[in-house]
């Protein structure tokens, strides 16, 4: 069996296969509904196997093509001359291959040329037979819908993989609901994930913009892990948080995208009514569901190298925007809110008893044992224990509580009924007890107002215990 034989059967079997990988790769995605333009939307979900079999088949059906391109090529170069430099001829195969379209569309119109002249027009048609006809026919057919739209994904995937100018899904977490409402708060299929955006892989030391959401790798204690934030402010920005705003370089930052408007409160990193100013190669990140959010103001600067996924401001206009807020009042009076206790009380009873354990009662005591606690001078800065102590004491004093079974939580605020949940949910321990625990049956809360760094910052606490009755 000479060469050009086997190159032929090689030919023949790579296109018998493409066919028969194309069938068996469209009804694999009809049957197991897979997203083919996103191939960890549900597949990932199915046993390995079929995941084997189905990559199998994607591999195959960009292989196959290749192949016969390939036999095809050195078919017609064996034709036209000896080989004599290798690494030439090799070159030159390359070439071929990764014009292949255009080569078979310029090659069938200079042999018809050729034809022409060497025969003459008139008994070129004349010679034209429908065997002919439909062969020529039949090529075209395959060239024009076949081979160059496979040659223009191959294409378009390479110059996407070198530009980085392609989709990636990153799951977002639906425990905390940190970026609501740009993303939603509801989970999927009973898992923890409440969105999957699109984003772009984040091209190095490109610049990054104020608005830009960023998934990037946050290292503590505990390992690394990716988190999904807001980019608010950029290197040499002076940012602050002042009653509930965020001014950027000295203005109010008008933000659409938060869940509510005058909700973003200090933490340990970046306290209320203290400004800093972001230092080089660093942003600073926020959650657009401020209240549930652990971001730069708990944990710090977030450095632009650790940013892996982007969607710029510009990319969400027209997508994501249609989830944010009116801005217009933001400023005004009517933009504060108060806690209604009552309407918190129901939310949080709701989630209890879906639970399936009891509800909390509400008791002016442990709301007067709160208050107490937030009338302790520097309060906010003194130790866990100190204020367990001190709440157990108050507790002492108006009623007869089980001194085992006691927790108190402090938020920022002012806040509504939503906001303190979702807030409750970011906590693991805090969620734990008044979201889980059946060993608290009362709660009390209050609402106080101290002074850090020379402005008035409001808190709100929360007592809970179980009354020995």
């Amino acid at each position: 069996m000479n060469n050009k034989s086997i190159l032929n059967q090689v030919l023949i079997i790579s296109i018998i296969i493409f066919f028969i990988n194309i069938f068996g790769f469209i009804i694999s995605v009809i049957k197991f509904n897979a997203d083919i333009t996103n191939l960890n939307t549900n597949i990932i979900d199915y046993p390995i196997p079929i995941l084997i079999t189905f990559l199998l088949l994607l591999v195959s059906v960009t292989i196959t093509p290749l192949i016969a391109a390939t036999c095809y090529t050195i078919k017609y170069l064996l034709a036209e001359a000896a080989i004599n430099n290798k690494i030439l001829y090799i070159i030159k195969i390359i070439l071929i291959v990764l014009i292949f379209p255009l080569f078979i569309f310029i090659k069938t119109i200079i042999q018809t040329i050729k034809k022409f002249k060497l025969m003459g027009f008139k008994t070129t048609l004349q010679s034209i037979t429908f065997k002919k006809c439909l062969k020529v026919i039949s090529a075209l057919i395959i060239v024009i819908f076949i081979v160059f739209p496979i040659w223009t994904i191959y294409y378009g995937v390479v110059i996407a993989i070198i530009t980085q100018d392609y989709d990636v899904e990153i799951y977002v977490s639906g425990e905390s609901n940190s970026m609501y409402p740009t993303f939603g708060r509801e989970v999927i299929d009973n898992s923890d994930i409440s969105s999957s955006p699109n984003m772009k892989p984040y091209k190095k030391n490109t610049p990054v913009g104020r608005g830009d959401i960023v998934d990037f790798e946050f290292k503590n204690d505990d390992g690394v892990r990716m988190l999904i934030k807001r980019i608010i402010a950029i290197e040499n920005d002076k940012i602050e948080l002042r009653a509930g705003i965020v001014y950027l370089n000295g203005n109010q930052l008008s933000e659409p995208y938060t869940y509510k408007p005058r909700s973003t409160f200090g933490s340990f990193f970046l306290k209320d009514c203290n400004a800093i100013i972001v230092p080089a190669g660093y942003v600073f990140v926020m959650g657009d569901n401020r209240m549930a959010s652990g971001d730069s103001r708990e944990f710090g600067f977030v450095k632009i190298s650790s940013i892996k996924h982007i969607i710029s401001i510009k990319n969400q206009i027209g997508v994501l925007d249609k989830y944010w807020r009116d801005t217009t009042n933001d400023f005004s009076e009517q933009a504060k809110f108060k806690l209604d206790k009552n309407a918190y009380l129901d939310e949080l009873n709701k989630i209890r008893r879906n639970n399936k354990i009891n509800e909390l009662i509400y008791d002016y005591r442990l709301a007067i044992s709160a208050q107490k606690i937030g009338e302790l001078s520097g309060f906010d800065s003194l130790s866990n224990e100190d204020l367990l102590d001190y709440a157990l004491t108050t507790m002492k004093e108006y009623g007869n509580y089980n001194v085992d079974y006691y927790y108190y939580a402090i938020f920022d605020g002012p806040a509504t009924p939503q906001m303190l949940i979702d807030s409750i949910k970011s906590s693991e321990t805090t969620s734990s007890v008044l979201l889980e625990d059946k060993n608290i049956s009362d709660i009390g809360i209050a609402e106080i107002e101290i002074i850090t760094n020379g402005c008035p910052v409001q808190k709100i606490i929360q007592l809970v215990a179980s009354e020995i009755r």
